[in-house]
């Protein structure tokens, strides 16, 4: 399998035709965070997220 490394404007992984987005939070205390001193910031990611065909918020633990 091939992979590139690119920077993303919206998210943590992306398949290389650009439909699906994953985008990684390292635990509930991270969501958290950005559900509450980092919500403006994550409701403009989630807007973004809106553009692809299938997005993930995935959170790990």
């Amino acid at each position: 399998m091939r992979t590139e490394t690119n920077t993303l404007a919206t998210g943590d992984y992306s398949s290389a035709c650009g439909r699906y987005l994953l985008e990684r939070k390292n635990g509930v205390d991270e969501l958290i965070s950005c559900m509450t001193s980092g919500r403006e910031r994550f409701e403009r990611e989630l807007k973004r997220m809106q553009a692809f065909e299938s997005a993930i918020v995935l959170v790990e633990s």
